[in-house]
């Protein structure tokens, strides 16, 4: 088998922890950090301390943190936002190492910072890109960024500000794509749920949905493979949808929800909004999953 060599490697983002943060904020590189760090990759102390003043305000992530652009065993770069929305709009900072760049590190983490805006709620993105900045123009304007104008900022200099606005629709498929769908974004709600028909249905811990408006949600069955399920069972309420070709499970829709169609999150192939919100029928979690966060979990009886 071929080794995939680092500079074809895939860029993730790392959120740093405040332990991490304590370090560069002092310009220390910290000793606890992996992987060759490319120079010029880390953030300025001036970001660090900014980031560790929003967390102790209390701001939630994901605006408060920032990332480390990973590429196998190498840090490249860091990005993050620079607080938090205002008026629905949030903005974007970030920097890659000299020697990595014109290799689409940028172009990939702003990619997944505009999904991670989008999903946590923002209605658009901003980056304000220096006119002689080639390199970062090229990246906005292939991620669909639009020009809103012009500014003078805090240090005298003209900006362009750069707009990415969060898509109307989300799409997706089954697993073997013989079901399609578009749907409506923002979508109504988005949730966990641990109830034992979804656990069953799904063979799953749990089951991610997102509410959808029916009438705004277009299937697209060309080979008529969508199945729906009704089951029998006293007590059982709803219908589930199916890929007969390949066994996805995609929807559900009951009375209980009028107009509503739910669809699995994990079926979409691009970025949804909202993020889910809380998890529902959390009485019935299975002992073999643990999950830390921090989203609300009413009672059963509060499900609505």
């Amino acid at each position: 088998m071929q080794r995939m060599s680092s500079a074809a490697a895939p860029i993730t983002l790392q959120a740093l922890t405040s332990e991490l943060l304590l370090d560069l904020a002092a310009a220390r590189v910290p000793a606890s950090l992996p992987g060759r760090i490319e120079p010029g990759a880390l953030p300025p102390a001036f970001v660090a301390q900014r980031s560790l003043r929003w967390q102790e305000a209390g701001c939630a992530a994901p605006w408060c943190n920032t990332y480390l652009m990973r590429r196998g065993g190498q840090i490249v770069g860091s990005c993050g936002f620079k607080g938090e929305p205002v008026q629905g709009q949030v903005e974007i900072g970030y920097g890659v190492a000299d020697s990595c760049r014109r290799q689409g590190v940028a172009t990939a983490a702003v990619t997944q910072l505009l999904q991670l805006a989008f999903e946590a709620g923002a209605s658009s993105v901003l980056a304000e890109v220096l006119p002689g900045n080639a390199a970062s123009t090229g990246v906005v304007r292939q991620l669909g960024f639009r020009d809103s104008g012009r500014r003078i900022d805090e240090e005298g200099e003209t900006v362009v500000q750069w707009v990415a606005d969060a898509p109307a629709t989300a799409t997706g498929s089954c697993l073997c794509g013989a079901v399609q769908f578009t749907a409506r974004l923002p979508a109504l709600w988005a949730a966990h749920c641990h109830c034992t028909r979804c656990q069953r249905a799904h063979g799953a811990g749990f089951v991610t949905w997102v509410g959808t408006r029916e009438a705004e949600t277009v299937v697209t069955d060309p080979v008529a493979a969508l199945r729906w399920y009704r089951p029998n069972a006293p007590g059982a309420e709803g219908e589930r949808a199916f890929c007969s070709q390949c066994g996805s499970p995609m929807f559900f829709k009951a009375a209980r929800w009028p107009g509503e169609l739910h669809v699995a999150r994990a079926l979409f192939n691009s970025p949804v909004r909202p993020a889910p919100q809380l998890h529902v029928f959390h009485d019935t979690q299975v002992a073999w999953v643990s999950l830390a966060d921090a989203l609300p979990r009413p009672p059963d009886s509060e499900v609505t």
